[in-house]
């Protein structure tokens, strides 16, 4: 037995691919999914890259056959280098194939020598519980990683690091926006109410529900003094008329520019505000984790998709979410109209 591994530690060491990936010295991360969700994916990298001391390459190959064919999401498009000033290594083809274990000879000698766990180089990780410790030693023996990394305790370590890396081009700032934003910032308690509506309503249980906007207002008006509502994100006409008892102490933001390029402007004015609720979705994730208003209350779901309670932050306030099932007519609810 001992010769037999010798032998196979001798032949191993004069293979590129086992020399390259083994020992962890790189590894490949997948992007996919909109804004917020590579960010997600970027920051994990960034988690593992500074935790683990090795070069992370990037697959996007996703964005080149994604699958729109259901009608239910819009086509993404890869936008993390093009907003944030990114220097993004992409693997190619061959790397990837490698990675994943997709050779033949790589497959002969999982075959041969018995070594399909510690070399078979693809792993999954979504909204994984487990401690980072584990998470590690999880990902150690692993060429190429997937998922969505929705678990803000991932790169809890890093928030300077993340917070540096995406800076937001407030050059293409045009004037309606300027005006907006020194309206924010001359505001002592802005809020913005963030809702997310859209494609949500297409899958069971991913949009919030009207109890958890009242809950969410009122922690906000017993803690914060004289606030301000600003409402922006994604609902159709006549949402706000019929769901909230709007006066004058609130206003709607809504972006005007139907290029995805510039969706970044609404996260941004997110991380200016003074206080936040926050609404289910990775993209206003990363407008309030990037608030630095070190005073900020940041009010969220206790649950995102997927039944998902790794997303917010430990210091976030966590109200307790009620979530539609699919195809539920919101607009049904006039008999609870929420007061801000």
């Amino acid at each position: 037995m001992k010769i037999f591994e010798k032998l196979k530690k001798n032949i191993l060491k004069f293979f590129p691919p086992y020399k390259t990936w083994g020992g962890g010295g790189l590894k490949i991360v997948n992007l996919q999914g909109g804004l917020g969700n590579q960010m997600f994916e970027y920051a994990f990298a960034k988690a593992i890259s500074n935790k683990m001391g090795i070069k992370i390459l990037f697959d996007k190959t996703w964005f080149d056959i994604q699958d729109t064919s259901n009608k239910i999401s819009p086509r993404r498009e890869l936008l993390l280098d093009k907003i944030f000033n990114l220097k993004l290594d992409y693997a190619t083809d061959t790397q990837i194939k490698i990675a994943k274990g997709k050779v033949i000879f790589r497959k002969f000698f999982r075959d041969i020598f018995k070594i399909r766990n510690k070399y078979s180089g693809e792993i999954t990780i979504n909204y994984s519980t487990r401690s980072n410790k584990r998470l590690y030693q999880k990902i150690k023996n692993k060429r190429y990683i997937g998922g969505y990394f929705q678990n803000s305790g991932y790169f809890e370590d890093i928030k300077e690091l993340l917070i540096n890396d995406f800076k937001f081009p407030t050059d293409k700032l045009n004037e309606n926006n300027l005006e907006l934003l020194k309206e924010i910032k001359e505001c002592k308690n802005s809020v913005f109410i963030h809702i997310r509506r859209g494609d949500f309503l297409k899958y069971d249980k991913w949009a919030l529900d009207n109890s958890y906007y009242q809950n969410a207002i009122k922690y906000i008006k017993d803690n914060v003094e004289n606030p301000k509502f600003f409402i922006l994100g994604e609902f159709e006409c006549g949402f706000l008329e019929n769901n909230f008892n709007m006066d004058t102490n609130y206003k709607v933001i809504k972006n005007q520019n139907n290029d995805p390029y510039f969706d970044w402007v609404d996260m941004y004015l997110m991380t200016q505000f003074a206080h936040g609720i926050a609404s289910n979705s990775t993209f206003c994730f990363w407008g309030a984790y990037l608030n630095q208003n070190k005073d900020k209350i940041i009010v969220c779901p206790d649950v995102y998709p997927v039944n998902n309670t790794k997303v917010p932050c430990k210091n976030w306030v966590k109200i307790k979410t009620g979530l539609l099932t699919e195809n539920t007519e919101v607009l049904t609810l006039r008999n609870t109209k929420i007061s801000l």
